[in-house]
C-alpha cells in the first residue's frame, strides 16, 4: 500500500470543567479530553464515564518524579558544585571524586560489583616492571685497544683478567612516579543517597 502526507489539523475534545462532568462521556480508548479553563487533560480507557477518569498527572509529586528519574542509588552528573538535592530535591553526597568511573564486569574479580575502588595517580615502576634489556660498557685495555663488554652475554668480550671484575654501566633515569592517565575531563559526581 502506498503511503500517502495528509496535511491538516488535528482538534482534540475540549470544553470546560463543567460542560464535561454535566455530559459525563466516555471517552474512546486513548482518546484525549481537556477542560479549556483548568488546562487539565483525561486520557479515556473506552468504558469509564468523564468524573471516573482520573487527571493526566494529577497526583504525581515531585518526590514521584524525582523517584521516576533518579532513584536511589543514581549518580548525576554537572558542571557546577550545586548540589542536586537544591535543585530537585533528595539528598545527595558528592561522589567518585578524582576517580574515573569504570564500567562493573562480572567477569573480572577487580571490577566484578559497584563502588570498588582501585589504581594510583602517580606510580613508580619496580625492576620487575621494567622492559627486559641489556646494556653495552665500553672497557679500556692495558693497551690502546678498546673492548665492548656485553652484560648478559657467555663471553666478557675478550678482556682477559684473573680473579673477578665488575661492569657497570652509567646510571640513567631518575626513578621518579609517573602516571598513565588518559586525556579527561572534569565534572562533579553526585550520588543521591535518599
Amino acid at each position: 500500500m502506498a503511503e500517502k502526507v495528509i496535511v491538516g489539523k488535528v482538534l482534540q475534545r475540549h470544553d470546560t470543567a463543567a460542560n464535561w462532568l454535566l455530559v459525563n462521556p466516555v471517552l474512546l480508548r486513548g482518546e484525549l479530553g481537556i477542560e479549556l479553563d483548568t488546562g487539565k487533560m483525561k486520557i479515556g480507557n473506552g468504558s469509564s464515564v468523564w468524573s471516573a477518569l482520573p487527571y493526566l498527572g494529577v497526583g504525581i509529586t515531585q518526590a514521584d518524579i524525582l523517584d521516576f528519574v533518579y532513584p536511589i542509588g543514581s549518580v548525576k552528573m554537572m558542571t557546577t558544585a550545586d548540589n542536586p538535592g537544591d535543585l530537585i530535591g533528595g539528598i545527595w553526597e558528592r561522589w567518585g571524586n578524582g576517580r574515573f568511573p569504570l564500567a562493573v564486569d562480572e567477569n573480572n574479580a577487580d571490577f566484578a560489583s559497584a563502588e570498588l575502588t582501585g589504581g594510583e595517580k602517580e606510580h613508580t615502576l619496580i625492576e620487575a616492571e621494567l622492559p627486559s634489556h641489556t646494556h653495552s660498557v665500553t672497557v679500556p685495555l692495558d693497551t690502546e685497544d678498546t673492548s665492548t663488554f656485553q652484560f648478559g652475554t657467555a663471553t666478557n668480550g675478550g678482556i682477559k683478567q684473573d680473579g673477578e671484575q665488575t661492569l657497570e654501566s652509567t646510571a640513567t633515569g631518575s626513578g621518579v612516579a609517573h602516571n598513565n592517565m588518559p586525556p579527561y575531563i572534569t565534572c562533579y559526581f553526585w550520588k543521591r543517597t535518599a
